[in-house]
This record gives C-alpha cells, sequence and structure tokens, in this order.
C-alpha cells in the first residue's frame, strides 16, 4: 500500500461576507477531525518539533509532483495512531492538522476558505467572522494573520526540498511491516534521503547547504525516522495483528 498526498482544499467554500456573515466559530470538541489523516505537511519552522514525535519522510503529491516534507501519523489509509477518543497522544501536534476547518483560498475573503461541514461552525456563542456591515472581524483577521504565517513556513519549506532534489538526494523509501499472524505489509509512497549521496557531495554544496541553514534540518530529517519505531508501539497498543518487526529500505 501507497502512501498518498492530495489536495485538501476540495471540501473548502471560499469564506464570503453575503453567505458566512452570521457564521460563528466555536472551539474544537476534540481531535475527531484528525483521526483519519494519515500524515500532515510540515512547514520549514516544524521540523526540529515534529521530530521529537513524528517519523518524518518526504511525500509525492498527486496533483503536483512536488515532494512535501511530512510528519507520518499511520501505516494504514485514513488512520492516526496518535489519535484516540478525545486526544492527541504527542507533545507537538502539527500547525496543518491544527488550522482545520480553515484553508488558504485565492478567491476567498482574508485569503480564506473554510469547510462548512465543521462542527466548531454554527455555535451560538462563537467568534463571528464578519460583522453587522459585513466587514471581518478582528478574530477573522487574526486566523488570516495565521494562516499567511503558515503559507510562508510552507514556502521555506519547499526552498529546502528543491534544494534536496537539486542535488539528487532523495530516494525512495519502502517500510516492511511483519505482523505477528505471519502476513507481510508494505508501505511504499514514501522518500527520504541517501546518506550515502549526501556524504558523496562536493564541498561547495556542503558549504551552499550550511549557509541555507539546511544541514541541521537535513540531519533531523533523517534521524527522525527513528520514530518510526513509536508508530509500531502506537499499532501494537491499538490494532490486531501486532506487528512483529520492521524494516526501513531505502532504494539507494
Amino acid at each position: 500500500m501507497d502512501i498518498e498526498s492530495h489536495m485538501d482544499t476540495c471540501i473548502a467554500q471560499p469564506l464570503d461576507s453575503s453567505r458566512h456573515r452570521t457564521l460563528r466559530v466555536g472551539a474544537f470538541p476534540d481531535y475527531s477531525h484528525s483521526s483519519r489523516q494519515q500524515h500532515a505537511i510540515l512547514g520549514w519552522s516544524e521540523i526540529a518539533l515534529a521530530a521529537a514525535d513524528y517519523p518524518l519522510a518526504l511525500l509525492k503529491h498527486t496533483e503536483t509532483g512536488q515532494f512535501n516534507v511530512v510528519a507520518l501519523y499511520g501505516f494504514q489509509p485514513g488512520r492516526n495512531l496518535y489519535v484516540a477518543g478525545s486526544h492527541w497522544y504527542a507533545t507537538y501536534i502539527p500547525q496543518n492538522s491544527l488550522r482545520y476547518p480553515f484553508f488558504v483560498s485565492a478567491t476567498g475573503a482574508l485569503g480564506m476558505a473554510i469547510d462548512e461541514r465543521s462542527e466548531v461552525f454554527g455555535v451560538p456563542d462563537g467568534d463571528r467572522l464578519f460583522d453587522d456591515a459585513g466587514d471581518p472581524t478582528p478574530y477573522a483577521k487574526q486566523l488570516a494573520t495565521a494562516l499567511s504565517k503558515l503559507r510562508q513556513d510552507f514556502e521555506d519549506m519547499r526552498a529546502f526540498v528543491n534544494e534536496l532534489t537539486q542535488l539528487q538526494l532523495v530516494r525512495p523509501l519502502e517500510v516492511i511491516l511483519r505482523m505477528e499472524d505471519g502476513a507481510e505489509a508494505r508501505v511504499g509512497g514514501l522518500y527520504s534521503i541517501s546518506d550515502r549521496a549526501q556524504s558523496s557531495l562536493p564541498a561547495e554544496s556542503v558549504v551552499r547547504l550550511h549557509r541555507a541553514g539546511y544541514l541541521q534540518a537535513l540531519s533531523i530529517l533523517m534521524a527522525s525516522l527513528a520514530q518510526i519505531n513509536r508508530l509500531q508501539q502506537l499499532h501494537n497498543a491499538q490494532s490486531d495483528p501486532r506487528i512483529r518487526e520492521l524494516d526501513l529500505v531505502l532504494r539507494d
């Protein structure tokens, strides 16, 4: 089974002062909205924070072909092993999971879109996005600012990833799961960094990575794959059959 990255804005409705004038936003009841997320795309500032809890890998977007750095939440599509009941069992939650049900939109007011199906909308005592005159409220402007910062963080990460691909450091990664019942499953669609290719870089490329601040991020990205063992522990605590052992195979 392959892990895939898709556009999630297909469920989003551009924010509109007429359509959403009286809409109110309440607090999130729990993290159930993320229970079916298998991964989250990360921004540049999140690498070190996310690596403390999740294995990080590169994933190619199915529509654009663009590589993104993602935090892996599980081995199976539609399953987030870090969410159980109403709780998220990690010290850090990626911003791309926290910003739901708000999205960046080229056509929406304040550059935003929303998933109207979310439970946070329609509560009687929530915060309004527009006032009676149809102008954005301070709360809506605050959300828009946060989304704009997140978008810039994604762009900064894209610059990092583009450098890795230009230097031909990215290789396919496969996770092999051996179950206690004797079955074997292979998780593909992932990519990581070739240590051998990195070691063979010319000096000028290493200097360029260092000056851009990318060398440390590169090391964190590679080291974070040790967190795959945490995914195994979470799977075994929640699901059958249990994973007896797993292997990471980098196609170098």
